[in-house]
């Protein structure tokens, strides 16, 4: 049962924005591991449950399937997950043994998780750095307000 599908170039490639019953979303058809909430979870490879889950269909497959356990390891939006991504979508671009609709379609996802890498990465990036910085700080003006009391004798 197909809970939507997004599919504009349909006849050319196989990509799609199709939304999956069990939540997640499928942007590669016929594919078990491209998009968001399709591929597999840290508790997955944790538990040892990532060995049970299905193979790739293909080198694309196994591209995002790379791209899932990277983002396990070192969160989402991270830059260099997505420049993994662009560059294992390269090999199958130049691989002799891909096809001319793989080939498409690795270089149009090549193309947008290298855009990202260089936009959203770094803004998700500096946003981490940020928070950090203010949590920080947050720690610090808290540490120094109960040394204060302290101090003062307010905090007996």
């Amino acid at each position: 049962m197909r809970v939507g599908t997004f599919r504009p170039w349909n006849r050319f490639t196989r990509l799609e924005w199709r939304k999956m019953p069990g939540g997640g979303v499928s942007t590669y058809r016929g594919g078990r591991y491209c998009g968001p909430g399709w591929g597999f979870t840290r508790d997955d490879v944790v538990s040892g449950r990532i060995r049970e889950l299905p193979a790739a269909i293909d080198a694309i497959d196994a591209a995002c399937r790379s791209h899932d356990q990277c983002y396990a390891d070192r969160g989402y939006f991270t830059a260099e997950c997505n420049r993994a991504l662009a560059s294992d979508l390269l090999e199958v671009i130049l691989s002799k043994d891909s096809t001319a609709q793989q080939r498409i379609d690795a270089a149009i996802m090549a193309a947008i998780f290298e855009v990202e890498s260089l936009t959203l990465d770094i803004a998700v990036g500096a946003y981490r750095e940020l928070r950090w910085d203010m949590e920080r700080l947050f720690y610090l003006l808290s540490m120094e307000d109960a040394i204060r009391r302290v101090a003062d004798g307010r905090d007996r």
